[in-house]
């Protein structure tokens, strides 16, 4: 079960989670497309006002979607667009009138990673040709894990599920795995079916990730060409 934290940022400008510690808000911060926070200059100064910017973070409403007004003490922002640089500011002013400096932090917005389902067939463990005959000559899945997404930003990370049907017998990588960094992680897997009519099926459900985004999970569906059985030889005199 995927769980989701909301996060407070203050103007100090500190930012508070309801399961971590305080920390810092510096001049950048990444988070996933359609993520939502809550920013909040705190502490604020008897008889201060704050003022917001949200000039350099695109187009409200579509980039991103803002709820409560630039001069309240605290905003909520939705980060609705894949961006490598959407700039928010914020500042205090005095009950006199005096303005402090800005606090610019550039927001970058990544974006759930997509990856379109694959397929593979292949022989039976042992049986792929080594010479080109057949149009099937491996017996290997030897394809790494996809690493670039449609959207073309670098999966770094992969969560591996197997479902293998009874009569096969798949030997290669320890799974499941979680967030695995290594993209040959299942390259050499291999399959065995017993069954010398009928072809079976596997099936690996992957979980991309970019970073702290975790994507839809994709399939990767293996079919298993039936086992060529020992040939019966027979013979008579001459």
């Amino acid at each position: 079960m995927k769980k989701s934290f909301l996060l407070i940022a203050t103007l100090a400008m500190t930012v508070t989670t309801q399961m971590l510690a305080d920390e810092t808000l510096g001049n950048t911060q990444t988070v996933c497309q359609s993520s939502g926070f809550i920013y909040e200059v705190n502490p604020l100064t008897s008889g201060y006002t704050v003022e917001w910017d949200l000039s350099g973070a695109g187009t409200s409403g579509t980039d991103y979607t803002l709820t409560g007004a630039l001069t309240d003490p605290s905003i909520q922002v939705v980060w609705n667009t894949i961006s490598d640089g959407r700039v928010m500011k914020s500042r205090e002013i005095s009950g006199d009138g005096c303005i402090g400096p800005w606090k610019t932090t550039t927001v970058t917005v990544n974006a759930k990673p997509e990856v379109d389902d694959a397929t593979a067939t292949l022989c039976s463990t042992g049986q792929g040709s080594t010479d080109g005959e057949g149009t099937v000559t491996d017996d290997v899945y030897n394809m790494a894990l996809a690493t670039t997404d449609k959207n073309g930003k670098t999966v770094d990370k992969w969560d591996i599920e197997v479902s293998v049907p009874s009569g096969v017998t798949r030997t290669g990588a320890t799974l499941p795995v979680t967030a695995t960094t290594n993209e040959n992680y299942i390259k050499n897997d291999k399959f065995e079916n017993s069954s010398t009519t009928a072809n079976a099926t596997v099936t690996y459900t992957v979980t991309p990730h970019i970073g702290d985004c975790v994507g839809d999970p994709y399939t990767i569906t293996i079919t298993v060409l039936p086992k060529v059985a020992e040939p019966t030889v027979t013979y008579r005199s001459i």
